[in-house]
């Protein structure tokens, strides 16, 4: 059965949900000028390897949501990997907001404009941030910790250096205990002897 998520998991999975959707259903990029095309959702407005680092952030969230630490065969923590995703999402995307990204059509490079939906992924992803790192708080996991364990993942412990076993033992060296006498057996009581009184003497003879 699985736990309750704590508040750190509860908001990671949140934020990575409304990441998810927000890449689909809002806008991040528009055309400036009247009539221009409708604006670009996140797929259409980055390159591929950032979409896929936000897509593995927002799936890490929703499920660090669902089994928390439950997932053992990774070899770090989920929370370590929800945290490094999502904070790599968040430094590019400050990167894209500071200077926004340029379109090419037909050979021509066209600047882009900041629509609604860049700002709400900013803000998504920096809760999937915290979130990540308030799990790994309360799980009691540091980055220090998964670099350890990812450099050694089977948790091999160092070789230890025994000692010898001592030689065993000559004829010259045994040398037999000395052996303990039996006790005198118990006397039996006797109870002490009465002196005998001697006999009286005779009566002495009648006169004549």
């Amino acid at each position: 059965m699985i736990d309750r998520p704590t508040p750190g998991e509860q908001l990671a999975g949140i934020a990575g949900l409304a990441l998810l959707l927000t890449m689909f259903l809002f806008a991040w990029f528009g055309f400036e000028g009247a009539g221009s095309p409708p604006g670009l959702d996140a797929f259409d407005a980055f390159s591929d390897w950032f979409n896929i680092i936000l897509v593995l952030a927002a799936f890490s969230g929703m499920a660090l949501a669902l089994v928390g630490t439950g997932v053992a065969r990774l070899p770090i923590a989920l929370s370590v990997i929800t945290t490094v995703l999502a904070g790599i999402g968040t430094l590019v995307l400050l990167i894209y907001v500071i200077s926004p990204p340029s379109f090419d059509f037909l050979g021509e490079s066209i600047d882009l404009e900041r629509e609604f939906g860049v700002f709400l992924g900013l803000v998504e992803l920096v809760a999937l941030t915290v979130g990540g790192y308030m799990a790994m708080q309360e799980e009691g996991t540091s980055f220090g910790g998964a670099a350890d364990r990812l450099s050694d993942p089977g948790g091999h412990q160092p070789p230890q250096h025994h000692q010898p076993p001592p030689p065993p033992a000559t004829p010259q060296d045994y040398q037999q205990p000395p052996a303990q006498q039996a006790p005198p057996p118990p006397q039996e009581y006797q109870p002490p002897q009465q002196q005998q009184q001697p006999p009286p003497p005779p009566p002495p003879p009648p006169a004549s």
